[in-house]
């Protein structure tokens, strides 16, 4: 398993961080400074995990016209937020289509509830979702047409949130 180091501001990758929720509010760290870890691929023997209490930042980038993207990151704050982590899902770029209560009702994946399903179930397990301003104008959003629950915002206040140790993942 590659190293995690802890830094202040964290990319993390879905392949690194699903291990990272086994446990509430954790994240894996390596016991090996090496990558060449005594551990066989796909074994835990060198994998602890260190509790944090930082809160986890979602950056959803696309918008309703990739299904399957924007399921991964629902998927994954739900996951986040069952476990009892702090999310806060930023909607950009393409996604604040996602947030139109305006718009219908968007597909989902066979056999999955459609996205604004889970959107909504996200916002009333307690996940933040903040709706990036320009964004929002960009794909011709009105602000005060959100989803319950959803909120307009801006970049710099996400930024604030990094730089006070937030963890992040991108879609």
């Amino acid at each position: 398993m590659p190293i995690v180091r802890r830094r202040p501001l964290a990319v993390l990758v879905p392949a690194l961080l699903v291990p990272a929720l086994a446990a509430p509010g954790c994240v894996a760290v390596s016991k090996h400074e090496s990558p060449a870890a005594t551990a066989a691929p796909g074994d835990d023997a060198g994998v602890e995990l260190a509790a944090v209490s930082r809160p986890l930042v979602v950056n959803l980038t696309a918008g309703p016209d990739a299904v399957h993207r924007c399921d991964q990151a629902l998927t994954l704050a739900k996951a986040a937020r069952g476990q009892g982590r702090e999310v806060v899902l930023f909607l950009n770029v393409d996604a604040p289509r996602l947030a139109d209560a305006g718009t219908p009702m968007m597909a989902g994946l066979p056999g999955k509830p459609t996205l604004r399903v889970q959107l909504e179930a996200l916002i009333e397990q307690g996940v933040e979702v903040i709706v990036a301003r320009g964004c929002a104008g960009v794909c011709e959003v009105d602000l005060d047409a959100l989803v319950a629950g959803a909120r307009p915002g801006t970049a710099g206040e996400i930024a604030a949130m990094i730089a006070g140790g937030a963890g992040v993942i991108s879609y």
